[in-house]
């Protein structure tokens, strides 16, 4: 009857041994499936975070290169701009210096039209002068020389 409670314990054992033995197959099995799932996950993660920081590489050079391309046109820009700005100075002074030439050719004219009339003032002043004479100065101064013939006027007291 022992015998038979050790055997029974025995097979109790046994049979748990076999449900463990079970359990740890199914559980390295699952273990295995899951190694099997993370590696492949992994890898997969690996290859997007590649991926992407190919991709972060590339954008990054492409906008570097931009950058270099706008800094370029923003020095030419800038080039121009001075040039520009040079050329205006200088339109802006020669302009200056042809106004200040206009000036003084139209003072100059100014000038000679200003004599021109002081001149004919004084020649038409002469002519009228000259036909006042011609007219009535001629008798006047005639016959101031019959009146008093040699006298100067009266004399002083």
């Amino acid at each position: 009857m022992v015998n038979r409670i050790n055997e029974k314990e025995e097979m109790g054992l046994q049979n748990r041994i076999e449900e463990l033995e079970k359990q740890l197959e199914t559980e390295r099995s699952v273990n295995a499936s899951l190694s099997e799932h993370l590696k492949t996950k992994t890898e997969l993660i690996a290859n997007q975070l590649r991926d992407r920081d190919n991709l972060k590489e590339t954008k990054v050079s492409e906008l570097e290169e931009e950058k270099n391309n706008i800094m370029a046109k923003k020095e030419e820009a800038k080039a121009e701009y001075d040039l520009i700005m040079q050329k205006i100075e200088e339109d802006n002074m020669d302009r200056k210096r042809r106004e200040d030439e206009e000036k003084k050719e139209q003072d100059n004219q100014d000038a000679k039209i200003a004599d021109k009339m002081a001149m004919e003032d004084a020649a038409r002043y002469i002519q009228r002068r000259w036909e006042w004479f011609q007219t009535e100065g001629k008798a006047l101064a005639k016959k101031g020389k019959k009146k008093g013939r040699g006298k100067k006027g009266k004399k002083k007291k």
